[in-house]
């Protein structure tokens, strides 16, 4: 398959998800809508550019190399900026994120919620500022008691001026925001919007690390009735650590579209890969640990 097939293929992907998910999107706003109109805008959140910052990525790596437990122990006083299914899993080890990042697009309305302990949570919500998307579900969003800002994720294209997302974009007045289509990438933008430099990533594996074959990982359910399933998986070599990664078209593509956005973000970020495993490797990407990277970068 060639790389235009490919990028022609993910285009296809992303139509149909818009297609599928648009009715579940308009009522998720419908919902928050009073909110949304009220609340405060991600524009809105204070930059402040100085220092680093770490991003909390849901990967195995992060269980598989304790390292949260290592970003704890470390001492790091830079900026901390987690995805949502890794907030309670930060504060119960004793890291305390600057910021909380979510936008989940899934038709089941407790599969984000699983991940919060809200009492837990509630303890420590006035130190964390709290970043969703409008289609954030309610029962998220209105739990949340911290500082919250909103955005609009890309739901289609911002090119065409009658593209669902500019519709949207003029109904509820909050800034468009390009997630690169999944929760690490609007981190990544935070970290670029606050001006923290380097940033530097835990757990953002982007591929299956103890999983051989395609039927071993849970994105199987979505290809094995696909007559394309056999384009879906591919291995990447991934010469810092000597192994060949699964990894499927969406998380191959996160990948890229990361790579992309850090190349090309002027002034150009230093980028660390801490995650010690995965796809997320480049000549502009510095592999090491949680602990050589803090003793550079302690703030």
């Amino acid at each position: 398959m060639t790389e235009a097939e490919r990028r022609e293929h993910m285009k296809s992907i992303l139509e149909t998800t818009t297609i599928f998910f648009l009715p579940l999107w308009m009522r998720r706003i419908r919902e928050n809508f009073n909110e949304i109109l009220q609340g405060r805008d991600f524009k809105e959140i204070p930059r402040d550019p100085t220092g680093s910052a770490v991003i909390v990525s849901g990967g195995p790596s992060l269980r598989k190399f304790n390292l949260v437990e290592r970003l704890k122990a470390s001492g790091y006083g830079g900026c901390i900026i987690a995805v949502d299914r890794r907030l309670t899993e930060c504060i119960q080890k004793g890291v305390i994120p600057d910021f909380m990042c979510s936008c989940d697009a899934d038709q089941r309305e407790t599969a984000l919620e699983k991940f919060f302990n809200w009492p837990l949570i509630e303890e420590h919500s006035g130190k964390i500022k709290g970043v969703f998307g409008v289609i954030s579900p309610l029962n998220v969003t209105r739990k949340w008691k911290g500082e919250k800002y909103w955005f609009l994720p890309v739901l289609d294209t911002t090119k065409d001026p009658l593209s669902v997302t500019q519709v949207v974009h003029h109904l509820t007045m909050k800034t468009i925001v390009d997630t690169l289509a999944n929760v690490s990438g609007l981190a990544t933008v935070l970290a670029l919007y606050l001006g923290k430099n380097p940033l530097a990533f835990m757990g953002l594996d982007l591929s299956f690390p103890d999983a051989d074959k395609p039927e071993d990982t849970e994105y199987w359910k979505d290809w094995e009735h696909d007559e394309k399933k056999g384009i879906a998986f591919s291995k990447i070599h991934n010469p810092l650590t000597g192994r060949d990664y699964l990894t499927e078209l969406r998380l191959e593509s996160y990948c890229q579209l990361l790579r992309n956005v850090l190349n090309t973000f002027e002034p150009k970020p230093e980028v660390w890969n801490l995650s010690q495993e995965g796809i997320f490797f480049g000549d502009n990407i510095k592999w090491a640990t949680v602990e050589e990277f803090v003793k550079q970068h302690p703030r």
